[in-house]
């Protein structure tokens, strides 16, 4: 290959030998005339994006193999009387046959020539039969997508592949009987993205990647200006001729959205890496595409949730999503989306079912009501999450995994990694030492590079780096919040901490505040030592039942029973996330917890109070009697070592 960028938007490659051995051929677009390739009768094929079809003759004519995305070994298909293939398989052109969402139709007729009833379908179907007889076809029409016709039931027996057109009769699609037991579309795979940590791409003015030309690496705001407004001290631009437009282009790099307005407004459009030759193939409606920008994310673990309310209320329905939905009403969650939150990953949600319809990309983060994606309108038909699709091992690298668990004034190991992994807690990124200068946080994921983490080019050197993420366990949650300097969540930003500002503009030096978010806060687990005896708050007894279940001082185990977890006041056991600690005899109990009884507080001494009675806290009761490990609830003594706590967060 002839460098990573080129190699980053083949659409497939075919290998001469099995295994993806032997000389490789590299597909961009269609082949007219692919008989120069040479491949031997076992060959392999890599289809990286689309449905591919390879014909017998030049010219996309003859016998066809159909081709969806993956990997897969082939013999030559054309001397299916070989037992072994030996004869060179000679492949006279290939085109790309699916390339895009659109819903697939095909209409099976009884009779010839488009006669008798007739039967529609938009999704595989592996059995046509009646009664274990395959349905007697007469005639095809193909409406739309390409389509695999078997004669077989479960998708078995000869095969025809259909394009869209009539086929009058069965020997017009190669059946000798009419007789079709199954058909399936080829189906395009998810979107996907290799190499989301170098973004970079080609704007060309004209159509046929003609005109004008202008490298860029970052947002452009508004391609006319020449140059980003939007982060004056981002020079992505290694020319800064402004074009009127955009006619064509190449992502060499990186997941980017297009936009038909200025500022990212309008219309959205999906652009993977590959080449887009004029306004329709990135599923425009105009010619008009005036500003873009990449997509600095991590596209790992993707799960997003839909809420029916605004503001993600309890009110009405929601559904949580880990992958594509070609239909939402199909969830029984329905069509109605007005608020939306991405947990991880970044999705794409099209307004219609089947990936159709408007879109709009979706990064992590808060989404209160359709404005803030920039619907219209409240329908979300279909979602999809975007997927990376790994070139090469990566070797992960974490302050976790390095023992990073506290500050790190000076993170000189940082500044020769060009992937940064936050697997664990929330961090906080300084430009300077000592932890000054700007700052960026860090959630969990995966940051490629300066700009994923937020800073504004490339060109600085991280200094410093403080972990984040923990509010002292008495305060409300989601009191830690992120505030951008700009719209969208973008230029500089802050933390801000609990407490209170009096005047913002001579602490933080901003005019104004463009935009801001909860940092939300992971769910932590915990060991509660004991500090006089060593031993850890556990859960004893028969989990059958709950009534029978205490709370006791014991030596450390290493099970469930011993790791807790705080929320909403409820100290709660992992082996049950429903089960709590009560103030009644300190015991368990399955159910509800919102009473007063059930929430506690715990000191920076140490100690575990009661919000019911704050003078009680929990204490190992002691003496010599075989109850002398349960825990009680006592009267609170400062100097008692007993009712100390210490929290070791796991």
């Amino acid at each position: 290959f002839t460098s990573l960028a080129h190699f980053l938007w083949v659409q497939m490659l075919l290998f001469e030998h099995v295994q993806f051995g032997g000389r490789a051929y590299e597909l961009f677009r269609d082949v007219y005339d692919a008989t120069s390739f040479t491949l031997s009768g076992e060959f392999s094929a890599r289809v990286v994006r689309g449905c591919w079809i390879l014909y017998e003759k030049p010219g996309f004519e003859g016998r066809s193999l159909a081709l969806e995305e993956g990997n897969i070994e082939l013999a030559n298909v054309w001397e299916a009387d070989e037992a072994i293939p030996t004869s060179p398989m000679v492949i006279g052109s290939i085109r790309l046959a699916v390339s895009d969402y659109s819903p697939p139709l095909i209409a099976l007729f009884t009779e010839p020539c488009g006669h008798g009833t007739h039967t529609q379908y938009h999704c595989e179907t592996p059995e046509l039969c009646m009664y274990g007889i395959p349905q007697n076809t007469g005639s095809i029409k193909v409406h739309s997508g390409v389509w695999l016709v078997y004669s077989e039931p479960m998708f078995q027996g000869l095969l025809a592949v259909l394009e869209t057109g009539e086929y009058p009769t069965p020997d017009t699609w190669g059946f000798p009987s009419p007789a079709v037991g199954s058909v399936r579309p080829l189906c395009m795979g998810p979107l996907k993205v290799e190499n989301p940590a170098e973004t970079k791409a080609l704007l060309y003015e004209q159509p046929g990647l003609q005109g004008p030309c202008v490298e860029i690496q970052g947002e452009v705001f508004d391609v006319r200006n020449g140059h980003t407004e939007s982060t004056p001290s981002a020079h992505s631009h290694t020319d800064t001729r402004p074009l009127r437009t955009v006619g064509s282009m190449k992502i060499l790099s990186g997941l980017w959205v297009g936009y038909e307005e200025v500022g990212f407004e309008g219309r959205q459009f999906v652009l993977e890496e590959g080449e887009y030759l004029d306004w329709t193939d990135w599923g425009g409606v105009s010619k008009q595409l005036l500003s873009v920008r990449p997509v600095l994310a991590d596209f790992t673990s993707p799960r997003m949730k839909l809420f029916s309310a605004v503001d993600f209320g309890d009110v009405g329905a929601s559904v949580d999503l880990l992958e594509a939905v070609v239909d939402t009403q199909n969830t029984g969650y329905g069509l109605t989306t007005n608020s939306i939150r991405v947990f991880s990953g970044v999705w794409v949600a099209f307004e219609k079912a089947g990936f159709s319809g408007q879109l709009y990309v979706l990064e992590k983060g808060l989404y209160e009501e359709p404005e803030d994606w920039g619907a219209e309108n409240s329908n979300i038909g279909s979602t999809m999450p975007v997927v990376q699709v790994r070139t090469c091992c990566q070797n992960p690298t974490s302050a976790e995994k390095d023992g990073f668990l506290t500050n790190v004034p000076l993170a000189k190991w940082f500044l020769f990694l060009t992937l940064f992994d936050c697997v664990s807690r929330s961090w906080l990124a300084f430009e300077r030492e000592e932890f000054s200068g700007s700052v960026c946080v860090l959630e969990e994921g995966v940051f490629p590079d300066l700009r994923a983490m937020g800073f504004q080019h490339n060109g600085l050197n991280v200094r410093s780096l403080q972990i984040t993420g923990f509010v002292s366990i008495h305060t409300h949650t989601n009191s830690l919040w992120v505030l951008y300097e700009g719209v969208n969540f973008r230029g500089s930003q802050t933390l801000l901490k609990p407490g209170e500002v009096s005047d913002w503009p001579k602490v933080s030096g901003w005019q104004q505040i463009g935009s801001l978010r909860p940092l939300m806060q992971r769910q932590v687990h915990f060991f509660l030592r004991n500090q006089e005896s060593g031993l850890l708050l556990s859960v004893t007894g028969s989990w059958d039942d709950i009534k029978l279940l205490r709370v006791q001082a014991v030596a450390e185990t290493g099970g469930l029973d011993q790791v807790w977890s705080y929320q909403n006041g409820h100290l709660l056991c992992k082996v049950r996330a429903c089960v709590c600690v009560l103030v009644h005899a300190v015991f368990l109990l399955l159910g509800q917890v919102n009473l007063p009884h059930q929430v506690w507080s715990l000191t920076s001494e140490g100690f575990i109070r009661s919000n019911a009675n704050p003078d009680l806290v929990l204490d190992i009761k002691g003496g010599q009697q075989y109850d002398r490990t349960h825990i009680i609830l006592n009267t609170h003594h400062p100097s008692r070592q007993s009712q100390r706590w210490t929290v070791e967060i796991l």
